[in-house]
């Protein structure tokens, strides 16, 4: 019943460590070296966000996990 969202979390192309990854389904990681983040979530259609203090959140929208796959989602932060 479940998928794999991995990705990286970047602010101008460097790797943001630390950084909270969730989907509006339940899902959530901490990015860890090189801003990259791996999560189990529930198989269907999610919102996936990132944010960290100190920087704008980004979220992509209409993220499809598909049952037993792994879909890979990047997101970029903005200093704020």
């Amino acid at each position: 019943m479940t998928g794999l969202i991995s990705g990286r979390v970047t602010c101008n192309g460097a790797g943001v460590v630390g950084a909270l990854v969730s989907t509006d389904t339940g899902g959530c990681a901490l990015t860890l070296s090189g801003g990259h983040y791996l999560m189990v979530a529930p198989a269907g259609v999610c919102t996936v966000a990132a944010d960290k203090s100190g920087y704008k959140p980004a979220m992509k929208n209409g993220v499809v996990v598909n049952l037993g796959d792994s879909v890979e989602v990047d997101l970029e932060l903005k200093a704020a």
